[in-house]
């Protein structure tokens, strides 16, 4: 059965079969065609080399004419308004005769008028008093 299977494709695929004998010959003949050497400093890796300097002095020239010109300055005082806005004073104070919380007072007295040297002087104060994690999140927006 296997046999029949077999004989069958080959008479089908005579031709097939035909060029594939031709092709095997030759190459026993003539042996492998030689493929080209292939050596680190070929054509292909010449011009790779060759874009990607051109890429990187483009870019290099963007870059430095971009900044002579100012495409893309930014003024470092317009990002700190824009991005680094004092927090809300949310500080309950109690009204207490404590000689620290008097300090807590000012500095965040101090801290609403915007007067930020008085507030670190105050609150620095007073954080060192009492360790509070209130009072040194408004010292640290306060430096």
């Amino acid at each position: 059965m296997r046999f029949s299977q077999q004989l069958t494709t080959v008479l089908k695929e005579r031709d097939l079969f035909e060029v594939k004998g031709i092709v095997a010959g030759l190459i026993i003949e003539e042996g492998l065609p030689s493929s080209p050497p292939s050596s680190f400093g070929g054509k292909s890796w010449r011009f790779w080399t060759l874009g990607l300097t051109l890429f990187l002095l483009l870019s290099t020239g963007v870059f430095f004419a971009g900044q002579s010109w100012g495409w893309w300055a930014n003024d470092p005082q317009a990002l700190a308004q824009k991005y680094l806005r004092p927090m809300e004073n949310v500080v309950f104070v109690e009204d207490n005769e404590s000689a620290s919380i008097e300090d807590l007072r000012l500095g965040m007295d101090a801290y609403d008028r915007q007067n930020y040297a008085k507030a670190i002087q105050y609150l620095n104060t007073y954080y060192q008093q009492t360790q509070d994690g209130n009072a040194g999140l408004f010292l640290a927006i306060s430096y």
